[in-house]
């Protein structure tokens, strides 16, 4: 909140928050006169623009009870087909993996999206899904 106050302060023309949890978002609304963009929100709108129904697939397990609540909070719960993460896969171990550079980043991708759930997701008939902050649409 106190950045998005400075950023108006500045003359910034809007203010984005940067996490998936979207820390802040409201309260930042309501404290400057600038936009604020939260990026799950922000993704979420952008995958009910590609389709009916969205997933969302997050990178540590205890994270999917957030997830689905804040979508809900945004008034889209009869747009989210469901919250999933990948067996295996922590918030720990993602991290590090993308901070071993090019390669280990091509398997943190496979992990968020192996055969499996590409196939359920086309039996669940969704066209979008949000993978954290940012969107994939029908493979």
């Amino acid at each position: 909140m106190q950045r998005a106050y400075e950023a108006e302060k500045k003359g910034y023309d809007g203010f984005i928050i940067g996490c998936a949890s979207d820390l802040g978002l409201k309260e930042a609304r309501s404290m400057v006169n600038i936009p604020v963009v939260g990026s799950t929100e922000a993704t979420a709108l952008l995958a009910c623009s590609l389709g009916n129904k969205f997933s969302v697939i997050t990178t540590d397990p205890t994270a999917c009870g957030r997830a689905e609540n804040l979508i809900r909070s945004y008034g889209l719960a009869d747009r989210l087909a469901s919250v999933r993460c990948p067996d295996g896969l922590t918030s720990h171990k993602n991290f590090a993996m993308m901070a071993e550079g090019p390669e280990q980043q091509k398997k943190v991708v496979d992990l968020l999206t192996p055969p499996w759930q590409r196939q359920s997701w086309r039996r669940e008939r969704r066209s979008s899904t949000s993978r954290a902050c940012d969107i994939g649409h029908r493979w």
